[in-house]
C-alpha cells in the first residue's frame, strides 16, 4: 500500500470525481474514477467530504496524469450524498468542443491565454 494523503472532495460529475488536497506543498486538484458499483440504486455516490487516498500516475490522451485511487472515508467527517449529474449532450458542447473544454475543465474564460 502506498502512502495516503488526505483531500476534500469538491465536485462529482458522470464517471469522475475531484479530489482538492495540499501535496508536496502545494494545493493540488486530483481526478479519480467513478465506477457505477460506487453509486447507490439512486444513482447518489454516498461518501464522506473528506478523505484519504493514493495516488498514482497514469497516461491518458498521452499525457501523464496523476489520479487518486483507493479512496477511504475519514470517520468523523461529514457524510455527503452527491448526485450525479445527467449527462449534457447539447449542440453547443459538441460544436465548440474546445471552448467546453476551457472553460468547464480548465475555467478559463480567454482561450488565448
Amino acid at each position: 500500500m502506498g502512502k495516503l494523503h488526505h483531500g476534500t472532495i469538491i465536485e462529482i460529475n458522470r464517471n469522475y470525481g475531484i479530489i482538492k488536497s495540499n501535496y508536496q506543498d502545494r494545493e493540488v486538484s486530483f481526478f479519480f474514477y467513478l465506477f457505477p458499483s460506487m453509486l447507490n440504486k439512486k444513482e447518489q455516490f454516498i461518501f464522506s467530504k473528506q478523505v484519504r487516498f493514493e495516488v498514482r500516475t497514469v497516461e491518458i490522451r498521452s499525457s501523464k496524469v496523476m489520479l487518486a485511487y483507493n479512496l477511504k472515508q475519514v470517520e468523523g467527517s461529514e457524510i455527503k450524498k452527491y448526485k450525479i449529474p445527467k449527462h449534457k449532450r447539447s449542440e453547443d458542447i459538441l460544436t465548440n468542443y474546445h471552448h467546453y473544454i476551457f472553460s468547464n475543465f480548465l475555467k478559463i474564460t480567454d482561450e488565448k491565454n
